[in-house]
């Protein structure tokens, strides 16, 4: 019985697990709106006092929410919603009744202090209106703008604003001032501005985007709309509003008036011209320009300014107003506060601010032309905006186009004097002649470090180090340039001078050798000196002697010439022999903190002194030594006559003991095992003894450890010397068997076929089937059918492995078939027949001389041979596409020529077939390309132009021809399109 109920407990867990699983949502995210209005978008920049509201996104019924900041938990941050008045992180995690959950991705909140404080450097701007969705689709966005006025300049500005901007409004027929609007500063925004690369491949500098809106006084973190209402606002001409001067816009090299206040200004048409009868209408629009590109001098360069028609800003929450059907572009003079235009410098004008070669594109916006002066130049962009021929507003942003004259940076060389130098020496660092800038700014540095006053093209170094050296030039490319690092050494020369044994066993009238050892070997040369007094015609590291007196040595090496000086030996007159001690040590190598015993044979009437390099040793003065740092080692004995004999060097060596670490599982199964080993196979397990702790207690003595428990383990080895190395903690965890999942997958179309992103847990396995690629399932790679998608997760273990498989159905594109060709007389219309089917939806192109382009068989009624293109779509969103219908217009002439063929290989309009050809024997046809060069050429149209030019096939585009079928009529001309 207790069986059984422990396999019921068992069912339930599991149908637990399952349950769970199925009710988490498979995503969660976080969506930043305006408070109090979950759909309308605010940005994650704002001034410190405001807020924002965070919005779940992919909650569901039944969940409970926890947000964080920083990873901590919010106190009352547990709905759907959180208002965010803080800098930092946030999250949000939900969790089911069940148990299980699910973490956001996190989203950065920045609030930043708006206070104003003195001028500012602004680099462009514009007034605008902003038209987000959720003000222009009701009633009250009817009434009025909502406008918007923007600054683009730099961070370190972004506290001198003001909180407040006056705009007075004037009535265009007599200039008028009607009244006063103030604005408030809002938020601030991080925008990459740069349209196009900058003249160096890099941008130069990040600008921020400092917003004013008149705000509502019952909500104050919503924008108001300014109510332009017919009754009051009736001037035929119209409106304008300009802002109040803001100081200063930066020096600029077209502009004459230094540190001139920057003045936005927009215009609307007469109030009776908006007249709103549907949703998203506006009285103006914004259009999306860059505040800054860069060029370099004499290169071409192209700025798309993107069309308000035709979509010009990517943030979905704009709308573009249904009711401008046109825009017109051109460049303008920006204003002062008086309105009147800015005075420009001799030269320089609204459209020649770099280059008289510089134009826009009145229909695109497009700025072209080739820069002929370098510096910075201010220019205004004004877009007009036109329902019919009646024009609507007018909108401006002033820009800035840098112009750098593009030098390139040579790499600076650093080539040294003398290397390496004497101690006190200094030597010259010099940067090699034709490297570096020419006109530029140089630092030196030391070790990484900036060398403080050192900016000329040499200096004077008088220690060792790597030294660097950095090149800089505003209108180069790039503007900075750092040499490889030079390494600098200073000479350590040193040299040692010891005492030999007497010769004779007699020490008075009898030689002692002095031996001089120095670290650079015997390269140098050595220079002797008794008393002071320089011993000529001694040379070498040795010198023997029976003067009485103090000696030292000197060491000149070769080729730095830097000298050192030993130590001094006095040698004084004695009598009595003296034998050289013998040394024995307790072991000739030591561990980190073991001893080593050095003894010396004992002699009546001696007295010792230990020597370590050569050097006594403090308070050694008996005939043991105990020493626990590794070293040569000898011993003085001395007489009290002061005869003194040195001993033969002894050397105690110094064991390092060996890094270990633990090798095996970190993880263990529940009833199972893992083996832990010593991960250094250079370490044999002859010859050491081994300790296994877990938790502080020896588990075991072997090489290896098996175990079944979890814990923190620690290797301890200790060799024959004694000498012990311990391996960093090893923890193991013990874990459960994993649960391998595959989320659902609904079916897809074979057309579009867009591909599918495959989500499993836990992460970390691999996808495989028909049409994976990593994690993306392609339907155009699988083909139409039921496929099956395995994934396979392989852990450490058994209990972190597993597989789980799903199926995904892609689904066949509709199938029909078109007749290829339909001729019809010049006027006389003709049906075109469209495959039936439940459902299914249309869409003929080109649209124009049809009936109803989205009917199954519209009635064409074309003007001359055109190429029909059908697209269907079924119930299930499946399409087939690249269908064409060839309709051929007879006209008079008995010429027909089709505006299109498809050269694709499938026998199908592969050639660009020219009806009735050949009742024209001398037809002369001639193509031309965009640039006007003569792709194909004929007399006679027996070789019909199939889109190849010298063997190769020509993009796909629209081509210009000229067609001679009678040289008493005027040639044909026109355009055909290449379609693949």
């Amino acid at each position: 019985m207790g069986k059984l109920y422990g396999l019921i407990v068992l069912w339930f867990c599991l149908l637990v697990d399952v349950t769970t699983f199925a009710q988490c949502p498979n995503t969660l995210s976080v969506r930043i709106s305006q408070v109090g209005q979950p759909t309308a978008v605010a940005y994650n920049s704002f001034c410190q006092g405001e807020q924002v509201q965070l919005n779940v996104v992919g909650g569901r019924p039944g969940l409970a929410y926890q947000w964080k900041r920083n990873g901590e938990d919010l106190p009352n941050g547990t709905s759907e919603t959180y208002l965010a008045g803080q800098s930092g992180f946030y999250t949000v995690t939900a969790r089911s009744n069940l148990g299980c959950t699910i973490t956001s991705l996190p989203v950065t909140i920045e609030v930043i202090n708006c206070q104003p404080s003195g001028r500012v450097r602004i680099r462009g701007g514009y007034f605008d209106d902003f038209n987000y969705a959720a003000f222009n689709t009701d009633n009250e966005g009817k009434r009025g703008p909502y406008l918007r006025v923007g600054f683009y300049t730099y961070k370190s500005e972004l506290n001198r604003f003001p909180l407040t901007l006056n705009v007075n409004v004037y009535r265009k027929s007599d200039d008028r001032l009607i009244t006063t609007v103030r604005f408030e500063r809002r938020s601030i925004v991080e925008d990459n501005l740069l349209s196009i690369e900058g003249a160096c491949g890099i941008e130069e500098t990040q600008l921020y985007d400092v917003l004013y809106f008149t705000m509502s006084p019952l909500n104050p973190n919503q924008p108001e709309i300014f109510n332009l209402d017919p009754a009051t606002y009736t001037d035929p001409a119209g409106y304008y509003f300009v802002s109040e001067g803001v100081c200063c816009r930066e020096t600029i090299d077209n502009i004459q008036d230094v540190n001139s206040q920057f003045v936005s200004r927009l215009d609307f048409g007469p109030r009776s011209a908006f007249s709103f009868t549907q949703v998203n209408q506006a009285f103006g629009a914004a259009f999306n320009v860059p505040a800054k590109v860069e060029g370099c001098l004499g290169n071409p360069i192209t700025i798309n300014y993107l069309d308000i028609i035709n979509g010009g800003l990517t943030n979905d929450a704009v709308i573009i107003p249904k009711n401008i059907t046109r825009t017109r572009y051109s460049l303008e003079t920006p204003i002062t506060l008086s309105g009147s235009p800015i005075n420009y410098v001799p030269g320089y004008s609204a459209t020649n601010f770099a280059g008289p070669g510089l134009q826009i594109d009145p229909n695109t916006g497009t700025l072209t032309g080739t820069p002929t002066r370098p510096g910075r130049f201010a220019y205004v962009v004004k877009a007009e905006t036109f329902n019919g021929n009646t024009r609507l507003a007018e909108i401006r942003r002033e820009i800035q186009l840098v112009v750098k004259e593009c030098p390139t940076t040579p790499q600076p060389v650093v080539q040294v004097t003398k290397n390496p130098i004497c101690p006190g020496e200094t030597t010259q660092l010099t940067i090699r002649a034709g490297t570096g800038v020419s006109g530029g700014a140089y630092q030196w540095y030391r070790d990484g470090k900036l060398v403080s006053g050192a900016t000329s093209t040499t200096l004077l170094a008088d220690g060792a180090g790597q030294y660097t050296v950095s090149a800089t030039k505003e209108t180069a490319c790039p503007p900075f340039a750092l040499s490889e690092p030079l390494t600098l050494s200073v000479s350590n020369t040193s040299v040692t001078l010891t005492q030999g044994a007497s010769q004779g066993g007699d020490c008075q009238n009898n030689t002692v050798q002095l031996s001089a050892l120095a670290n650079v070997g015997e390269s140098g040369e050595f220079r002797w000196f008794r008393d002071g007094t320089f011993l000529t015609g001694v040379a070498g590291p040795t010198y023997s002697t029976s003067v009485a007196g103090q000696y030292t040595v000197q060491i000149a090496t070769q080729p730095t010439g830097c000298t050192a000086v030993s130590g001094p030996v006095t040698l004084v007159a004695g009598a009595g022999p003296v034998v050289a001690p013998t040394i024995t040590v307790s072991t000739s190598a030591i561990c980190p903190g073991r001893l080593a015993i050095l003894s010396a044979t004992e002699q009546t009437g001696l007295t010792y002194q230990w020597l370590s390099g050569g050097q006594p040793v403090p308070g050694a003065t008996t005939s043991v030594l105990s020493v626990t740092q590794p070293g040569t080692y000898a011993v003085r004995v001395q007489t009290a006559q002061s005869c003194s004999v040195v001993s033969q060097p002894t050397t105690v060596s110094g064991l390092t003991p060996p890094t270990i670490a633990i090798n095996g599982g970190v993880q263990v199964c529940a009833g199972s095992s893992t083996t832990l080993t010593l991960a250094n196979p250079n370490i044999s397990t002859n010859g050491w003894q081994f300790s296994w702790q877990r938790n502080g207690t020896t588990a075991g003595t072997f090489p290896s450890h098996q175990t079944s428990s979890a814990g923190t383990y620690r290797l301890r080895i200790t060799d024959a010397n004694g000498c012990t190395a311990v391996s960093p903690d090893w923890l193991v965890a013990q874990t459960n068997a994993i649960t391998v999942q595959i989320a659902p997958m609904t079916p897809v179309c074979l057309s579009p076929g867009t591909p599918v992103s495959l989500s499993a847990s836990p992460p970390g396995g691999t996808f495989s089937g028909p049409g994976v690629t990593g994690t993306v399932f392609t339907p155009a790679v699988a083909g139409v059918g039921t496929h099956a998608i395995t994934y396979s997760l392989s852990g450490a273990t058994s209990c972190e492995s597993g597989i789980a498989s799903q199926t995904i159905e892609v689904r066949p594109s509709p199938t029909f078939t078109l007749p290829t060709q339909l001729t019809t007389l010049l006027g006389t219309p003709v049906v075109l027949p469209g495959p039936p089917g439940t459902g299914w939806t249309y869409s003929w192109s080109p649209p124009s001389s049809l009936s109803s382009p989205t009917a199954q068989s519209p009635t064409a009624n074309p003007t001359q041979t055109t190429l029909y293109q059908l697209q269907v779509k079924d119930t299930f969103g499946c399409i087939a596409e690249g269908l064409t219908l060839l309709v051929v217009v007879t006209p008079d002439v008995k010429l027909f020529i089709p505006n299109a063929f498809t050269p694709n290989g499938d026998q199908n309009n592969d050639t660009w077939k020219l009806w009735g050809a050949e009742a024209f024997p001398d037809l002369d046809v001639t193509v031309f390309d965009r640039w006007g060069e003569v792709i194909y050429h004929s007399i006679g149209y027996e070789r019909a132009f199939d889109g190849y030019y010298r063997n190769e096939r020509v993009p796909s585009g629209v081509y210009t021809y000229v067609i001679r079928y009678d040289p008493r009529e005027k040639p044909l001309r026109g355009t055909v399109m290449v379609i693949y």
